[in-house]
């Protein structure tokens, strides 16, 4: 989530807060490190993997209308 945190450039306690309702919407899973405890990796599920389609379709629709001056 170290990782992640610095992409998004949020802090690591807001991360861990938008990932737990994130996961309990369905939109991901999160994977405990057999190895060290501490870590997890975080994965979209088909659900999320979707949603992100669409939400960046209408990004890129929205972002390509011009704006008023």
């Amino acid at each position: 989530m170290t990782e992640l945190s610095r992409l998004l450039h949020l802090e690591k306690s807001s991360l861990s807060g938008l990932v737990d309702r994130v996961e309990r919407r369905g939109f991901l899973t999160r994977v405990t490190d057999p190895r060290d405890r501490r870590a997890c990796q975080v994965s979209l599920t088909t659900e999320g993997a979707q949603l992100g389609e669409k939400v960046h379709f209408v990004w890129l629709t929205n972002d390509a209308k011009p704006t008023a001056s």
